[in-house]
């Protein structure tokens, strides 16, 4: 699986245009039956190409990020003009200076365009060059009988930042179908079902796959599998169908666990894996956990080792674990994380977060176990909470949002990642005692709690005190957070789910995500104030990041930025158009939603070049990128109206276009553009950083007794500064040979080094080569940055 760009790659000698799926686009026909999302069973729709760009929008703190509909989920019924969303995430790292994978990809700037190749008027294509900086994103979409995997990469340059480079493939589907027109297809009987999407950057997704609700038909799928498929490699004629054979896609379709029995045939976590693009990496590798309380990992290519030595003092673990790149316990190619239930379990169970670092082959790397403490405060607000009695005082209960259908179709709701100074932060969302109940496995916290608190633990090292604070909370009694402008100025304060729509009650906190610097970030129920506290409009749903503040030394502090909102209306650079997001989910009918905010929805490194060591934790370029499900509406006949197609209130023949989409938000828009004047992706002072060498001359540099001089460093690459204007005269001619020349004489005499043109330290004969080189280059106008002329 070394090559992640074979397939689209083939398009491209063969002198085609990948085809692309327009994901920021509108239909130029009216009504459900015109909706340009592509048929999931369309074998010319497999693999896409396609550009996204990023809008700037501004948060309460005036912070800027870039928001854009990256993905819209596919089509599968007529009645509907796009799929529902559960599990979704980036790749906990990324790939920098590579080049873009496919070699054209669809443009447009206006409504109707885009290629579904039935509905969409024709697009332009571009074709993006040099280095980029590339991502993978991962989705699992669902409808009717229809299952599947999305998957593909996320590239960009630094030439532009805000311009997306996205592929989107069709990892796998669960069903064949009938197609009874271009434009309808009837879904036959599934033969699976999958849960979860993680991507790396390097072209492997990783899902579980079972047969819930299948019928008893050839080729339905036995008990527990997990398979990665190589969505760089896909076959892009064909649907990669998962079957009790395994993909139909055999070359791109690793089935690491096969048809597993056990536990009742379908009680294995959602996987997480090692990145194969982290440096230390050799391959990719599944990481991943099961209802037998045991870890699993691929020790070996396709050969799964299972123990439960990553969580000592426990009886259980609850919930699918977590992977992020950060090394904790020293040594190590990244730490995980999962909810468990310390010895002894009463009075609460899952009050405790196991943490253990890994190796490149999965293996432990030593352990941590973490226990919810008896009292947790926020540090900015004063607000404090104390442990409570199960079923009869409010208080701190159990880590939750792991509860039902969440460890088979949701994400990890354990966040870790770790601040400027090194130090681990892990978070998680603690329900309220009042509402849990005595079970038969003790106590069982109510999946719906209205009252949430999102603790963090900060760690210097594996064997310092714990330090827990509060990042965010919504308590029934205290009500909830204080939502604040960047200069302490009450605009809100989150409260209870219920209020937004009376059902469901909760959890009114998705679960955290954790950005380069240590923000937290989650989706929460709020309510729009006044300075002084009275309530303004209705309570509704919004994008959250908790800042951080790591200068306390006895507790991490956190302040709430707003980041979006339901009911926000966007600018969509590639339609012309307005859209307005109408739905953010957090919850379903019983429980957190698989579909909501999870651990694995970010990228855990900057956006593009970034030193963080002294960087503001404010700054928008901390997030590498993050992607949450959203229902959107677009104004296609700009009436303001923003009318959908389908569900409660919809008209199907309405102007305006609604789909289902991941929304992308990155840091793109943040700080001054960093330089880079020979256009290769990379800031100058990087180039510079990683080879001190191409940083010698200084056009600016006064003659040495009478001699011209190379100078010396200027922080500016000397491919930059026309480096064969020897005489420094502003052109290139036979006069810069003679007086280079005359300056290397100089040099033989003197035993300086004022010709030293190859920074070698010493002048010789190497450095006429050299300038010679330059100076044929220069004398001809290339490159085109070289300063010469100018």
């Amino acid at each position: 699986m070394s090559n992640r760009s074979r397939a689209w790659m083939m398009l491209a000698t063969a002198g085609l245009a990948a085809p692309a799926f327009g994901q920021d686009s509108v239909s130029p026909f009216q009504g459900v039956a015109g909706s340009d999302a592509v048929w999931v069973w369309d074998t010319g729709e497999q693999c896409n190409a396609f550009v996204v760009d990023l809008e700037p929008v501004g948060t309460n703190w005036g912070s800027t990020f870039g928001i854009a509909p990256i993905y819209k989920s596919s089509r599968v019924q007529p009645n509907f003009p796009s799929a529902l969303i559960s599990n979704h995430s980036l790749s906990n790292i990324r790939r920098e200076g590579v080049p873009f994978p496919v070699a054209n990809y669809a443009l447009w700037n206006g409504p109707g365009f885009g290629i579904n190749n039935i509905v969409n008027m024709e697009t332009a294509t571009t074709s993006p060059g040099g280095p980029s900086f590339q991502l993978g994103i991962g989705m699992n979409e669902f409808a009717g009988q229809h299952n599947g995997v999305v998957a593909g990469f996320i590239n960009y340059s630094m030439q532009n930042p805000a311009r997306l480079f996205v592929t989107r493939t069709n990892a796998a589907a669960n069903a064949t179908a009938v197609m009874n027109s271009p434009i309808d297809y009837t879904a036959n009987p599934f033969f699976s079902q999958f849960g979860g999407a993680l991507p790396d950057a390097s072209g492997n997704v990783y899902f579980r796959a079972d047969s819930f609700g299948a019928i008893n038909q050839p080729g339905r799928l036995t008990g527990a599998n997990i398979f990665r498929i190589d969505y760089g490699s896909r076959n892009c004629g064909a649907l990669n169908v998962i079957t009790d054979a395994g993909g139909s896609d055999v070359p791109a379709t690793d089935w690491v666990l096969v048809r597993n029995t056990e536990y009742g045939g379908a009680a294995w976590n959602l996987p997480t894996a090692l990145p194969e693009e982290l440096p230390s990496a050799t391959r990719p590798v599944y990481l991943g956990t099961n209802f037998g309380t045991q870890y699993a990992y691929e020790s070996a290519p396709l050969i799964l080792t299972r123990n439960t030595l990553h969580r000592p003092g426990t009886e259980d673990h609850r919930g699918n674990p977590t992977y992020t790149h950060v090394d904790f316990f020293g040594g190590t190619a990244g730490t995980m994380g999962i909810l468990t239930r310390p010895t002894p379990p009463l009075p609460m169970r899952t009050r405790g977060i196991s943490l253990w670092g890994v190796d490149t082959d999965g293996n432990i790397a030593g352990t941590l176990l973490l226990q919810r403490p008896t009292m947790l405060m926020d540090a900015v607000s004063g607000f404090m909470v104390m442990e409570g009695t199960p079923g009869v005082t409010p208080g701190l209960g159990e880590f939750m949002n792991y509860r039902d259908q969440t460890s088979a179709r949701g994400g990890a709701p354990v966040a870790i990642g770790r601040d400027q100074q090194g130090r681990l932060l892990v978070a998680a969302v603690v329900a309220d005692s009042l509402t849990s109940t005595f079970g038969s496995n003790g106590t069982e916290h109510n999946a719906q709690d209205p009252s949430n608190y999102l603790a963090v633990a900060r760690l210097e090292n594996p064997a310092a005190t714990p330090q827990w604070g509060l990042a965010a909370y919504v308590d029934i009694a205290a009500n909830g957070k204080m939502i604040q402008d960047a200069a302490g100025v009450r605009e809100g304060q989150l409260v209870p789910l219920g209020l937004v729509g009376g059902a469901p009650l909760g959890p009114s906190i998705s679960s955290p995500a954790i950005d380069s610097v240590g923000n937290v970030w989650f989706l929460a129920a709020y309510q729009n104030q006044d300075p002084d506290g009275n309530p303004e409009g209705n309570p509704t749903t919004g994008l959250f990041r908790a800042v951080y503040d790591g200068s306390d030394a006895l507790a991490p502090k956190y302040r709430l930025e707003q980041v979006l909102s339901n009911g926000q209306e966007i600018h969509s650079p590639n339609t012309g158009l307005n859209y307005k997001i109408i739905f953010l989910s957090i919850a379903d009918n019983n429980s957190i939603d698989s579909g909501s905010l999870f651990a694995h929805n970010i990228n855990q490194l900057p956006y593009g070049p970034l030193a963080l060591v002294s960087v503001d934790t404010a700054d928008p370029r901390t997030l590498g990128g993050l992607v949450i499900q959203a229902t959107i509406i677009y104004d296609v006949n700009n009436d303001g109206q923003f009318v959908k197609l389908s569900g409660a209130g919809g008209d199907p023949n309405s102007a305006d276009q609604d789909y289902n989409v991941l929304l992308f938000v990155g840091g793109a828009f943040g700080g001054e553009p960093p330089v880079d004047c020979n256009l290769n992706g990379v800031p100058d002072a990087d180039d510079i950083g990683g080879n001190p060498a191409l940083d010698c001359f200084d056009r600016d540099a006064a003659p040495v007794g009478g001699f011209n001089t190379r100078g010396g460093p200027n922080g500016v690459p000397d491919a930059c500064e026309c480096a064969a204007d020897w005489d420094r005269n502003g052109t290139v001619g036979s006069a810069d040979i003679t007086s280079f020349l005359a300056s290397w004489f100089n040099d033989l005499q003197t035993g300086q080094t004022k010709a030293d043109f190859n920074c070698s330290g010493t002048t010789g004969s190497a450095d006429i080569t050299a300038f010679l080189n330059i100076w044929f280059q220069n004398l001809a106008g290339n490159p085109p940055f070289s300063g010469c002329g100018e």
